[in-house]
């Protein structure tokens, strides 16, 4: 079978962007403009063959402007990434490329464009997509876009063939034009240029034109023919658009990508709304509203704790935590807090460590078992107190996390050891595997992995979607890899410095922090791209939630494990969101518990029979 070609650029925070660029036309002078905000998909070929050639342009190109001169031709290599177009086969018996040269678009061709639009669609959190298409290209977006009005955001065509506009169900291209040049609205629906190209424009009534000229870039509407059907906001031009007013027409017509609306189970609600989060919460504040949720556990008779000091480097210190059921140690639950890597206690876990061991002990080791030697046995937790940001940045917490860990095995030799995490505990976990030789690897039966905080990069579609959730809003996840010293959250931060609302700045805080060197960690310290998986390493299980920004970093660490032979599975739950899928006492809570016993037990006995 065929492929579309196609090459992918930018990050998708406001949404995503499908470019069909012909030999007689090139969007790439208008991506560079939109790849911060935007994920730019451009098509090359839409059947069998290597990527096209530019041909010369036949639009003519302003020398008033940069932004109009002619691009420089695409590349012939391959391009990054493909994706088989899985079309009817009967559609592949002529393999067109959107350069070749033919009077006019072909169904089949379309009929492929539409294929690969509505696959893209199904891809992005807002289901949506905005469309652009230069000379030939510019006219099969338009025709893609009259078969899905409803799933096109806007419609953007460079260099566009006066045929385009009858697609569009409006006048010739001369009219469009004329009107734009002489500031002579065409129909009955006039936009006024300032309005639209001002920050308070949020949307058009109307779809509307632009025309690229000297006299400057003023808006018309289209009126939209009877038996037309158009996206509800469109950009054109005969001319090499100009990139700035692609920004400016993204902007009012799009400003922000749609936020998701998720259903929120009600008992998880209910605890939200007795003590919501800020809506800019500090580290600070993160470690304040952490305290204040702390409640002392209270031991159940049997069990007993103790404190263990332990040091990964000269200068300090740590405590790590043990508490122990009722009964001879039998396996160890390794747990690492959450926290965003700036908050968190190791002390806030007690209460689950407490609920884990006595649900995974009564489940592995059951009363009444027959063989009396296993009885008695119960799990023990290990959950250190490790550095956080952003007075100790990346590897500080790691390293303390390793340390506690080697002493674990040091300590229990020979018992099967499970890693536990929750978000940034997921994600300390995930760092960790990366740092543990074979033997090491070959000690841990398992991981349990809640709601995972993984990647600094923060692009997916789910960050987009909830970036404004009831709990770790993109704003939190900024500051916090910011603290943590990634350089991907730089210029995020930079932003949130400039408008007042640094979260690591000590006045602020009044913790007399020092402000850690932004983009002293590598993206491959924290995310390394694994391409091939050790065999010791040990089954996984993952808990994502429907609604919270961190959802599709989790799937996407799944699939990438699976497809690599890991033994992973994955489970989510209705309703629940970042923060709040462990509460203690809520039914929410119980039915994760509910689900990890098999798991904790498989594992369990896997360890046994290998031993």
């Amino acid at each position: 079978m065929n492929d579309v070609r196609y090459t992918v650029a930018g990050t998708p925070i406001r949404g995503t962007i499908v470019a069909f660029a012909g030999a007689d036309g090139s969007v790439d002078h208008l991506c560079s403009e939109l790849a911060l905000d935007w994920q730019i998909v451009t098509v090359d070929t839409l059947g069998a063959g290597s990527i096209i050639d530019v041909a010369p342009h036949s639009c003519p190109a302003s020398s008033s402007d940069s932004h109009n001169a002619l691009p420089e031709p695409r590349r012939t290599e391959p391009p990054h990434r493909t994706e088989p177009h899985r079309a009817s086969p009967e559609l592949y018996s002529s393999p067109l490329k959107l350069g070749q040269t033919s009077p006019d678009i072909s169904a089949d061709e379309v009929e492929r464009a539409l294929h690969f639009a509505i696959a893209r669609i199904e891809q992005t959190h807002d289901h949506g997509v905005v469309l652009m298409g230069s000379g030939r290209g510019a006219e099969l977006a338009a025709r893609v876009a009259q078969r899905i009005p409803q799933a096109i955001i806007a419609l953007v065509l460079d260099c566009a063939p006066a045929r385009v506009f009858s697609v569009l169900g409006t006048t010739d291209a001369t009219a469009v034009k004329t009107a734009a040049t002489t500031k002579t609205p065409i129909g009955t629906h006039a936009t006024d240029a300032a309005a639209l190209a001002s920050s308070d424009a949020h949307s058009s009534p109307h779809p509307v034109a632009y025309s690229d000229t000297d006299s400057g870039v003023t808006p018309t509407a289209i009126p939209t023919a009877s038996s037309a059907v158009t996206p509800d906001s469109a950009l054109v031009s005969e001319d090499h658009l100009d990139a700035a007013a692609v920004v400016r027409f993204l902007d009012a017509v799009y400003p922000e990508s749609r936020e998701a609306q998720p259903y929120i189970e009600p008992e998880l609600l209910d605890i939200i709304r007795q003590s919501p989060t800020p809506a800019h919460i500090t580290i600070g504040q993160a470690r304040e509203r952490s305290e204040q949720f702390y409640q002392p556990v209270e031991l159940p008779q049997g069990f007993s704790m103790r404190i263990q000091q332990l040091s990964s480097d000269s200068s300090r210190s740590f405590e790590t935590r043990l508490i122990c059921g009722e009964g001879n140690v039998g396996a160890v639950l390794f747990v690492v807090h959450g926290g965003g890597y700036v908050a968190g206690t190791a002390k806030g876990e007690d209460i689950r460590c407490v609920e884990l061991i006595h649900d995974f002990s009564a489940y592995v080791w059951p009363e009444g078992d027959a063989t009396s030697d296993t009885a008695a046995k119960t799990f023990l937790s290990v959950t250190p107190d490790y550095a956080l940001a952003p007075e100790f940045p990346h590897p500080a917490g790691l390293r303390d996390t390793l340390t506690a860990l080697r002493w674990t095995f040091a300590e229990f030799p020979h018992l099967p050891v499970i890693l536990y995490g929750d978000s940034a505990g997921s994600g300390m976990i995930r760092q960790l595997l990366h740092h543990l030789d074979e033997g090491e690897l070959a000690a841990i039966s398992g991981v349990i992995a809640l709601e995972p905080c993984l990647s600094p990069r923060m692009d997916t579609a789910s960050f987009a979607a909830y970036r404004n959730a009831l709990s770790w809003t993109k704003e939190s996840a900024e500051n916090a890899w910011e603290a943590y010293g990634m350089t991907g959250a730089r210029a995020a931060v930079a932003r949130l410095r400039e408008a007042g609302m640094d979260s690591v700045r000590a006045a602020e805080q009044g913790y007399g922090l020092p402000t850690p060197p932004i983009g002293s960690v590598g993206l491959e310290e924290v995310e390394p791209p694994i391409t091939h998986l050790s065999p010791n390493f040990p089954a996984t299980l993952i808990v994502i939630n429907p609604a919270d920004t961190l959802r599709d970093e989790g799937i996407a660490w799944f699939t990438h494990l699976a497809d690599l032979g890991a033994n992973v599975q994955i489970h989510s739950y209705p309703g629940t969101l970042h923060g709040w899928l462990s509460a203690s006492g809520t039914h929410t809570w119980e039915r994760v518990r509910r689900d990890l016993r098999p798991f904790v037990a498989e594992v369990i006995a896997h360890h046994a029979a290998q031993s």
